[in-house]
């Protein structure tokens, strides 16, 4: 009848708890709705753990060979699954610490692609190839990230060659002007161009601008 009761309000006990962790979860600006099922699915993993080990010793049973044996198989689950753990705490740190969300243009470790899904193992980028690219989390984080999405404005670096003997003040406000007629172009940061380099072959003016990320590519 104790082991009964112990169940019945166990139960009531982890619905309630399970409740209350999603509710707070959803609410938290930091936690998005896949790490708040996690914590959910985690919390109520251990409750579970929990209520049948207190149902066992209501039962009159050692709950010392039951532990051991729990801690026997989890250690030689974590044993057997260090690359999946692995990748699973990286994504529970993707998740809380955003380096990157869905939409997002970045370059992981050389692979460069527009982010569509973040889960709790791997992340899926499509490339400018239109190839789908699935990375595990444990090598996102053992990568260097570079997301092209996170600011605002980007700068545009476009180097011209001209032969040498060629005016190069005409050559700088034909360029400047060409800029101050495009609106994608901010205007603050100033563009910038310079002569920067006098090349075996002629001299290189580079043309520096500011443009929304959002229009990068087309300016």
């Amino acid at each position: 009848i104790v082991a009964l009761v112990v169940f019945v309000v166990g139960l009531l006990l982890i619905a309630i708890v399970k409740k209350a962790v999603k509710k707070t979860s959803t609410k938290s600006r930091s936690v998005d709705n896949a790490a708040a099922s996690f914590i959910t699915s985690i919390v109520a993993l251990v409750a579970y753990v929990v209520l049948l080990i207190v149902m066992i010793a209501a039962l009159g049973f050692s709950t010392e060979g039951i532990i051991a044996a729990l801690s026997s198989v989890m250690l030689a689950v974590a044993l057997g699954l260090q690359g999946t753990l692995a990748s699973l705490a990286n994504g529970i740190l993707l998740i809380f610490t955003k380096p990157f969300q869905a939409g997002d243009f970045v370059d992981i470790g050389g692979t460069c692609g527009t982010v569509k899904e973040v889960k709790l193992f791997s992340v899926k980028i499509v490339t400018g190839d239109n190839l789908t690219v699935v990375i595990p989390n444990n090598t996102v984080f053992g990568s260097t990230i570079i997301n092209y999405s996170k600011m605002p404005l980007r700068r545009i670096d476009l180097v011209f060659s001209v032969a040498y003997g060629t005016d190069i003040k005409k050559v700088k406000q034909l360029l400047l002007d060409h800029v101050a007629k495009d609106e994608r172009v901010e205007k603050n940061p100033a563009p910038f161009c310079r002569l920067t380099e006098h090349g075996d072959s002629g001299l290189n003016i580079t043309l520096r601008v500011w443009a929304p990320a959002s229009e990068y590519w087309n300016v």
